[in-house]
């Protein structure tokens, strides 16, 4: 890893580039970098990030000590601790260190290495959305097309768990119709044109006819 972040370098023009604040904490969260040394502006880069993603600023400082503690393998980050083994798959490591008393940093490495790390979902997403906003249908608001693109990926995630959408329980149904209460007409609305537009709706008109009047209320 390249770690050039001044001059006029071809290099350090890269880094700069393509390496973002992520990707520097990522580097120095792999337990086999542990002993790296971490300082100047990359320092700065990688406590900024912390900062900015913790929930507050007292879990900011427990995170810092905790991998000050991990540097130098103290306290639930000991030389012996069984989290250790697992130190060429990072993400493996901290599920570990979690289960060592690792309170903070651990789920925050977590959170970190969890992210994609390639562009494919949102590849896809784009994908959904030139086939909203073709040409016939070029009269589509942004904002709309952004709901049906929404409502279009998520269902499909719906589609392929085991259970239907379409089945659910009374309580089920319940729990929908709040949750659709917390969104604005609009959106209610797009997703009952996507329903509509993709023949879901059938033999569940008197579920969209308590949806509708969710909507008119909103």
């Amino acid at each position: 890893m390249y770690l050039i972040l001044g001059g006029k370098h071809t290099m350090a023009a890269c880094y700069q580039r393509q390496v973002t604040s992520i990707h520097v904490v990522a580097y120095y969260l792999t337990p086999t970098n542990f002993d790296k040394a971490l300082d100047g502006p990359v320092a700065e880069r990688f406590y900024e990030f912390i900062c900015q993603y913790s929930k507050s600023s007292e879990e900011a400082r427990e995170i810092r000590r905790e991998y000050i503690k991990f540097r130098l393998q103290d306290g639930v980050f000991h030389q012996k601790a069984w989290c250790w083994e697992s130190r060429n798959n990072p993400l493996e490591f901290w599920e570990f260190a979690k289960g060592c008393g690792s309170r903070f940093l651990a789920q925050f490495a977590i959170r970190v290495f969890s992210t994609p790390a390639n562009s494919v979902p949102c590849e896809r997403a784009f994908s959904a959305q030139n086939h909203i906003h073709t040409k016939e249908c070029n009269a589509l608001d942004p904002e709309r097309v952004n709901k049906l693109t929404y409502v279009y990926m998520n269902y499909r995630v719906l589609k392929k768990g085991a259970r239907s959408p379409f089945s659910m329980s009374e309580e089920e149904e319940v729990e929908l119709e709040d949750a659709i209460l917390n969104h604005t007409g609009a959106e209610v609305q797009a997703l009952l044109e996507f329903e509509n537009l993709n023949g879901d709706g059938d033999g569940n008109e008197e579920r969209n006819q308590r949806i509708n009047l969710l909507y008119q209320e909103n």
